[in-house]
């Protein structure tokens, strides 16, 4: 009975051992940043770019932020082994996270319709700053934009110097000017690089409102009009 309990004791002895070689091992492999003590209670965690007499620079994947020496209580220095692991995983995580954008931006999108004077009007996002509502038009090459809202972009059309010909409602024809938008945004879809054409100031067709939602923007998706339920599905291809 004796004898029992002590192999038992010994087995639990042997448990217990590997278990903290185990949970030891794994908080080094998770111990390869520097950290940054700070005199404040805080800890940071990143990879020291630059060290001066006075003051550190710490890379924390998606930025850098700077100390003062004076703020710093202690610090972890990592070893170029550790640091090297630490990058690699943060080349993962930007992998992953645009990864699981693309597959966010590919989900199918509804709008609701929005009708005026028979035309269909989106509200769209340009470069990321500035709202308009664009006609959409399954007819036109490009995205047309109003002289107003071009202005409100800052764009210098002196230096646009690529015209299209465009024909308004009225038969009149004009030469607008060429441009690729940085980015076009519908709900919380964007497309990048997309071909417009700006209205010369004083030729604007009043029922197109802010300009038109053409095909260098629609052709990125799948889209349905579903006049039926009152709504655009859009799904990026």
């Amino acid at each position: 009975m004796l004898a029992g309990k002590t192999i038992t004791h010994r087995r639990l002895i042997l448990i217990i051992g590997i278990t903290f070689w185990l949970i030891l091992g794994y908080l080094l492999v998770l111990a390869y940043a520097d950290i940054i003590f700070l005199k404040n209670g805080r800890n940071i965690e990143g990879i020291i770019k630059s060290e001066t007499e006075d003051s550190l620079v710490l890379d924390v994947g998606f930025g850098t932020v700077a100390f003062l020496k004076n703020e710093i209580r202690d610090i972890y220095r990592s070893t170029k082994k550790e640091v090297e692991q630490l990058r690699n995983q943060w080349q993962l995580d930007k992998v992953r996270a645009r990864q699981a954008q693309e597959s966010y931006q590919r989900q199918p999108r509804q709008l609701a319709l929005d009708k005026k004077s028979d035309h269909i009007m989106v509200k769209v996002l340009l470069n990321g700053k500035v709202g308009a509502e664009l006609v959409l038009d399954t007819g036109a090459s490009f995205v047309v934009l109003s002289f107003a809202i071009a202005r409100k972009l800052g764009i210098d059309l002196d230096k646009q110097n690529k015209t299209v010909d465009m024909v308004l409602a009225d038969g009149r024809k004009v030469k607008a000017k060429f441009l690729l938008l940085d980015t076009v945004t519908v709900k919380d879809v964007t497309a990048e690089n997309v071909e417009a054409a700006v209205m010369p100031e004083g030729m604007q067709d009043e029922s197109l409102g802010d300009g038109i939602l053409g095909m260098s923007f629609l052709k990125r998706f799948n889209f349905k009009v579903d006049n039926t339920n009152g709504r655009i599905i859009l799904e990026k291809i």
